[in-house]
């Protein structure tokens, strides 16, 4: 599925950040 803005996904909604690094331990949404 294509779309023209950025929605947030299963992994989104469940917790996981978005634009995450993971060298910075961005891996879940604060």
């Amino acid at each position: 599925e294509f779309a023209l803005t950025d929605r947030p996904g299963f992994w989104e909604r469940n917790g996981y950040h978005n634009n995450a690094d993971p060298w910075l331990e961005e891996r879940y949404d604060a």
